[in-house]
């Protein structure tokens, strides 16, 4: 059985760190290669501070503009 994440298809495990996962995503349309970065939901159970941390980390990662650092969305 296929997995989506919206309209991305996850695919192989690209990484795994102390905080989650990182899949390999396509576009179900575009083709488009994207990485899904996958936080269990117990890990913001534990951690109240989580939530917080993690928008931060997503804020600063939408302002990079650098071929080298994946564009978030």
């Amino acid at each position: 059985m296929s997995e989506y994440v919206g309209p991305y298809l996850l695919g192989k495990t690209l990484g795994v760190g102390t905080s989650g996962k990182v899949k390999l995503g396509v576009h179900k349309e575009t083709g488009e290669k994207v990485a899904i970065k996958i936080l269990p939901k117990t890990h913001f159970l534990n951690n109240p501070d989580l939530k917080q941390k993690v928008g931060r980390e997503i804020a600063v990662l939408k302002l990079m503009k650098n071929p080298h650092i994946l564009q978030n969305y």
